[in-house]
């Protein structure tokens, strides 16, 4: 509008033509006019110049009040023409948490849409949620964030302040020469803080949602502590209380549900900002899929309320034997004793490797070298779960050996004795009653020296009177491998012969993994590891009226799916195959929202911008922001002024 004060030259010529006109008055004498011709002159030219000022002036504050100047505020810089306002709303399960003005959620919602309609027309919008979807990975007229902000609902997703960062950053990049302006209205559960790398271009205001939850309990977690599930033999579960609150709790019921069909109900006491284990003791009488729910009552946030693990008790132990020379008579003798067990034998020399993929325990009988084609496929085993017994017959052994930190050194001949037991170990605890005198152990007449190095994970489970391991366990991959110092032939060893070797070797079949974890949680655990065989790789997930379709490929002698984002709701999902129940998959939430901790806004972080106020203020200090304090009223108003004094000139300035 300033090109407007190249007009100013208008009043100027028309000022000056218009004096130039003379009027021409007739007096029949001058001598009374001569005195003050002069005087009069000099006050006319004055009054003329005047009213040209007052005119000039009129004009110019008239165009400057057209062309809206500022007075900007803290030295803020006009807004420019494009501007992106990206709005995060936080819809994790803390947002369930009332206050005084409502749900979270539904609060939440109604400021963003507040921010939204404060804007311009011209402003483009990014929403952002938890959720992450591909429908907000654009940028949205007015109208369209409004409605997919009505669209927002509850998520088990939770995501942290760098992650939406990087997302608005992502979507925001290309766009240098823009405004750019970011709220983030959530309840600011900690640690939703995390972010140190802040652009530098935006603007981070944050809206915080007050509720009034203060007092959580959770149940943290549940897991199986019995190391082999099997029908008609107690099941132990072990389930974790969490109690997030100042006041201590005592008999909360906690019910546990096989099935559906409650089993069991325990009352857990959970001090104050503490945990408390609670154990439920059953009995499984089938085979089948066993879906268990353990389950409290609490309000108002409910997402870790429920616990849930899918077990399916085992009908058999299977057991591989692989021969190296000759047979191991006294371990066909030990598995003979209980149906439960089913002991294949091959020969080292025509090895059937499908069948690892089926089996709880491999026991490698002697065997004068470990080759790496059958290393390879132990290794894969071991990954699955599964469990090696190695029972050496020379030191060959330990080029598989040394991959644990051990080595075998050769054959030594003196009489020794097993001294000591470790009965606290899951292979041997609950074993005895009474640990017999040491004159009744097991005499060792010949055995290897078997060393641990510095880098091995091994537990002694049986030691010799000199201070050697003889059995040893070693966590490997995600198995477990027994090491004996040396073969368990009569000639070597009584132990074959002594009781203690029934339940050793009993037990180690069950000390197996092989059917992988009872539980999965969303957003961490995205492939899943299923506990049956197929007839096709193609499976059917559902749950209630939710599916899809996914292919399974063998990993390590498992089926396994990757179910990516597919799984969003907890409970049980049901596994099909050719119209056949596989699997149940046990789905839990995250428990990151668990504690009602939240971040202090009066933290001090130059970074970023807290909106306390009513949005309705905000929006009155948002725009003497952008725009500076407006002048356009002042000039108007000096406008009208000039053209009272010019009418003040003309009528009393003689």
């Amino acid at each position: 509008m300033l090109w407007a004060l190249g007009l100013l030259a208008i009043p100027v010529i028309i000022h000056l033509f218009n004096y130039r006109r003379y009027k021409k008055i007739v007096f029949s004498s001058l001598r009374f006019l001569t005195n003050t011709s002069a005087v009069n002159k000099k006050q006319q030219q004055l009054k003329k110049w005047l009213i040209l000022l007052t005119r000039l002036l009129a004009f110019t504050a008239l165009v400057l009040a057209f062309a809206q100047p500022y007075f900007p505020v803290n030295n803020a810089v006009k807004k420019q023409a494009e501007r992106i306002v990206a709005i995060y709303i936080d819809n994790s399960f803390s947002m369930d948490a009332a206050g005084k003005e409502g749900i979270a959620l539904e609060v939440a919602k109604n400021k963003a849409a507040e921010l939204i309609n404060m804007q311009s027309a011209t402003t483009k919008f990014m929403l952002v949620t938890n959720d992450f979807e591909g429908k907000h990975q654009h940028l949205l007229n007015k109208d369209i964030a409004l409605q997919f902000v009505s669209e927002v609902k509850t998520s088990y997703h939770s995501k942290l302040l760098a992650d939406i960062n990087a997302r608005i950053k992502q979507l925001t990049n290309d766009y240098t020469n823009t405004q750019k302006t970011a709220y983030f209205i959530s309840d600011f559960q900690q640690p939703f803080l995390n972010l140190t790398d802040y652009d530098s271009l935006m603007q981070y205001n944050m809206v915080p949602i007050k509720t009034s939850w203060q007092n959580n309990i959770s149940i943290d977690t549940a897991y199986v502590t019995t190391p082999f599930i099997q029908t008609g033999k107690p099941l132990t579960i072990e389930a974790v209380i969490s109690n997030y609150g100042n006041n201590p709790l005592e008999n909360i019921p906690v019910a546990l549900k096989v099935n559906q069909v409650q089993k069991s109900l325990q009352n857990a006491n959970v001090g104050s900002n503490s945990k408390s284990k609670v154990q439920f003791t059953f009995t499984l009488n089938d085979t089948g899929f066993a879906n268990i729910s353990l389950a409290l009552t609490d309000y108002p946030v409910t997402f870790d309320d429920a616990y849930f693990l899918s077990i399916k008790p085992n009908a058999l132990a299977n057991v591989l034997l692989i021969n190296a020379q000759t047979d191991a008579l006294a371990i066909d003798k030990v598995y003979a004793l209980d149906a439960f067990y089913n002991l294949s034998k091959q020969s080292i020399n025509q090895i059937n490797y499908s069948l690892f993929k089926n089996q709880e325990l491999i026991i490698l009988n002697q065997p004068e070298e470990i080759s790496s084609g059958l290393s390879s496929e132990l290794d894969k085993f071991l990954q699955g779960g599964g469990c090696l017994l190695i029972v050496p017959g020379n030191v060959s052994v330990n080029s598989y050996l040394s991959k644990l930190g051990m080595l075998l050194e050769p054959t030594m001949h003196m009489p020794l004795q097993i001294e000591n037991i470790n009965t606290k170990d899951a292979l041997l605890n609950g074993v005895f009653t009474d640990v017999p005198k040491i004159a009744d152990w097991p005499k060792v007449l010949k055995t290897n020296k078997l060393n641990l190095q510095t880098n091995s994970n091994a537990q002694v489970l049986l030691q010799l009177n000199n201070g050697w391991p003889y059995l040893v366990r070693s966590n490997y991959l995600n198995g477990k491998v027994y090491v004996f110092a040396g073969s368990l032939g009569n000639s070597e060893s009584s132990l074959s012969k002594h009781a203690l070797f029934v339940p050793v070797m009993l037990n180690m079949p069950l000390t197996s993994k092989r059917f992988g974890k009872h539980s999965y949680t969303l957003e961490n655990d995205t492939r899943v590891t299923l506990k049956g065989d197929l007839k096709e790789s193609l499976v059917t997930v559902q749950q209630a009226n939710k599916m899809f379709v996914t292919d399974a490929t063998m990993v390590n002698g498992k089926w396994q799916i990757n179910t990516g984002n597919q799984l969003n709701a907890a409970g049980f999902w049901e596994v099909i195959n050719k119209g056949t129940t596989v699997d149940f998959i046990a789905v839990n939430y995250k428990r990151a929202e668990s504690n009602p901790i939240f971040e202090d806004e009066n933290k001090t972080n130059t970074n970023l911008s807290w909106i306390t106020d009513d949005l309705k203020t905000y929006e009155a200090k948002l725009k003497l922001q952008e725009n500076g304090k407006s002048m356009w009223f002042w000039f108007l108003f000096a406008a009208f002024l000039m053209l009272c004094m010019e009418v003040l000139i003309i009528r009393f300035l003689k």
